[in-house]
């Protein structure tokens, strides 16, 4: 399994689910009430596990640390008890001290540990620019001389944004519209003109690094909304064996959930709450079992351009990009 749960054991679910419990929730209960609902839909819906997690009993930390004995175990573990840290507004402090805990205790202290650290104490630039170096972004553009000049003229917005004008990629994007009825590269070029962005290359816009999650709304059918951004970014953790991918999903919770990370192409969206709505954690959770059963890495094994011509249901299906299993999610032709 790639991304989340890709080295968790079936058979320890319920002492991870504990662990979880006993990072994650004090005495008086959970630090918001969507933390208890998003990990009962996530290990429903990825592991057939059922749980209420408001009355679920805790493991100890010995238990955790004789159970999952590898580095690559501990690192999942931990990155679970994250996300469940940024669902809140605010952060709870007594809570991320709990899991720092943990995590020290357990020898994990990696980027994304970094990131929602500097994000819980209000270090709010230096987690934005950690975030990206250290989340997709900066995994795609490393190595790239070009891009290192624009890091250093134009600091952080230089990841996802379009900084200096390229007609010739945005005409490459514009040529879109010429691709035939049904395909990628029309369907590609149809969202852009139907939500009025800007093309890759137009100052201001997406840079094609970040556009490359475009593509992805189209094939996997998530609108562009708060919610719908953060069902793509639980695809990709799922999808994609790229390091960054699972921070980057750390970052679509920071961004549309808990608002306390500021996006270089958006801004700061502090109330968007966007999976306190009815079904917002099944949707989640749905998304992540559809990425799980996907067979193209989409960061690492794809050009998006190679296959503007493919017929997108043709390609769901070589792809394995298999239908949604709720209801009311809305696809990427809502606005």
């Amino acid at each position: 399994m790639i991304g989340l749960f890709k080295y968790l054991d079936p058979q320890d679910v319920s002492v991870l689910a504990g662990a979880i419990v006993g990072a994650c929730r004090s005495g008086s209960g959970w630090a918001n009430p969507i933390q208890p609902r998003y990990l009962k839909a996530i290990f429903s819906s990825l592991l057939s596990f059922e749980a209420d997690f408001n009355t679920l009993p805790a493991c100890s930390l010995d238990t955790a640390q004789a159970v999952f004995v590898t580095q690559e175990q501990r690192a999942e573990v931990v990155e679970l008890m994250l996300a469940v840290e940024l669902l809140s507004q605010p952060i709870s402090l007594d809570q991320s001290a709990s899991i720092e805990s943990w995590a020290r205790a357990l020898g994990v202290d990696n980027s994304d540990m970094q990131v929602v650290r500097e994000t819980a104490l209000g270090s709010h630039r230096i987690a934005q620019a950690d975030l990206y170096r250290h989340g997709y972004w900066g995994e795609m553009a490393r190595g790239d001389a070009r891009f290192e000049n624009l890091l250093e003229q134009f600091g952080t917005k230089a990841y996802a944004v379009t900084v200096e004008p390229d007609a010739a990629e945005a005409a490459r994007w514009q040529a879109l519209e010429y691709c035939a009825a049904g395909t990628l590269g029309r369907a590609v070029w149809e969202f852009y003109d139907m939500h009025r962005y800007g093309f890759p290359g137009i100052v201001g816009s997406a840079n094609a690094l970040t556009a490359l999650h475009d593509w992805i709304h189209v094939l996997i059918d998530y609108s562009p909304t708060g919610l719908g951004e953060i069902e793509l970014g639980a695809f990709r953790m799922t999808s994609s064996s790229l390091p960054g991918a699972n921070l980057s999903f750390l970052a679509e919770l920071g961004f549309w959930q808990s608002g306390t990370i500021e996006s270089v192409l958006t801004g700061w969206h502090r109330e968007a709450f966007s999976m306190d709505v009815p079904g917002g954690t099944e949707r989640v959770a749905d998304a992540m079992r559809r990425g799980r059963d996907c067979t193209r890495d989409f960061y690492l094994d794809c050009d998006f351009f190679d296959f503007k011509d493919a017929d997108v249901d043709a390609l769901r299906e070589a792809w394995n990009i298999i239908p949604k299993g709720v209801p009311d999610s809305p696809g990427w032709q809502f606005s």
